[in-house]
Order: C-alpha cells, then structure tokens, then sequence
C-alpha cells in the first residue's frame, strides 16, 4: 500500500536527519545519503514519488546541506544531466522536469 509505503520510508529517512543534526559521529554518513541522489533511502524516495505521480503530480526533494558546508551548486539533474531550471519563488528552487526532482541548491 502506498500510503504505507510513504510513512515507512518518512520513518527512515527522519531518522537519517537526526543523525546527520544531532551526532557528529554519524554526521557526515547521514550527509551523504541524503544528498547523493543514489543512496538506497534516495532511490527508495524516487520509486515512492514515481508511484505517488500516478495519482497526483509528486516531486522528490533532493536534500543539499547549507552553503556552510562547501557543498557544490547543482547545476544538472544527477540522474539525467539535464540543466535545472530555477523556480521563481521566495527561496531559490531548482527543479528537473524530466526526473521530477527539485532541490535548493
């Protein structure tokens, strides 16, 4: 079930970002799944996204850390290399179409 799905990986995903906010043990691994799009909780998010597109237009939040942490500007999608397009919106927004992936950086 999908609604199933989404919280299941809500869970383990949120559990990632409380490692990566709170535990500089873990801090940087916690870093790097959640910004490398090809992490096994990123491509799990993808395929629930891709699955919640067939009933409502979804988008997947690809996470990039502050621009404290010297972090690169995306400037192509990193599944399909296509160049980001930039949203007009209050904070800056990225978005590919194509991968219906949208990210701040």
């Amino acid at each position: 079930m999908l609604a199933e799905s989404i919280a299941d990986w809500n869970s383990v995903y949120r559990s990632i970002d409380i490692l990566w906010l709170d535990s500089q043990d873990y801090e940087n691994w916690a870093k790097n799944e959640m910004q490398n799009i090809n992490s096994v909780i990123n491509r799990r998010g993808r395929e629930i996204s891709k699955e919640l597109s067939k009933k409502k237009l979804c988008y997947y939040w690809l996470f990039q850390a502050g621009e404290d942490d010297n972090v690169p500007e995306l400037k192509n999608c990193p599944i399909c290399n296509t160049p980001f397009k930039k949203l007009e919106t209050k904070l800056p927004q990225f978005v590919c179409e194509v991968c219906k992936i949208i990210t701040a950086k």
